[in-house]
């Protein structure tokens, strides 16, 4: 519920909405998910896999893997460090970004959306996409099973 939103929602941003996701959870002693790995299946075959937790080392990467390569991307949620690093055939392409205030970004777009400026980038149907995916991730820890996603 805490840091492993961020691995949601970057699964998402790049697969869709998944059909099936699995969970795992290790609860710590303050009775809160210390570890939890999941993996989700999207249409097309595509399977994203992540772990996350407050109880590990620091580390905040994504990685999109493909048949030809990768994308990887240190620390996307902040955006500090605004690299993409294309790999494929043994070789490393970085493609640099302009540094941009993530936060504020999101703050001008919703303060957009609030005076009917603009749509908002992220809206009622990802927060809703979202929340099913997580909580399908939580039924999945407490029961042992993958669960299904309706589309």
């Amino acid at each position: 519920m805490d840091v492993g939103c961020y691995c949601v929602s970057g699964s998402r941003f790049l697969a869709g909405e998944p059909e099936q996701v699995y969970g795992q959870e290790l609860i710590g002693s303050s009775g809160t998910d210390w570890v939890f790995t999941g993996t989700m299946r999207f249409p097309g075959d595509i399977v994203a896999q992540f772990d996350c937790g407050t109880s590990l080392p620091e580390r905040d990467e994504l990685e999109a893997i493909g048949s030809e390569g990768s994308l990887f991307l240190d620390d996307p949620w902040h955006c500090e460090r605004p690299v993409i690093e294309l790999r494929r055939n043994g070789q490393v392409e970085r493609i640099e970004a302009e540094f941009a205030d993530s936060y504020g970004l999101e703050l001008e777009n919703l303060s957009d959306a609030i005076r009917g400026d603009a749509e908002p980038l992220l809206g009622r149907e990802d927060a809703v996409g979202q929340a099913r995916t997580i909580k399908a991730l939580f039924r999945s820890a407490a029961t042992g099973e993958p669960v299904g996603l309706e589309p």
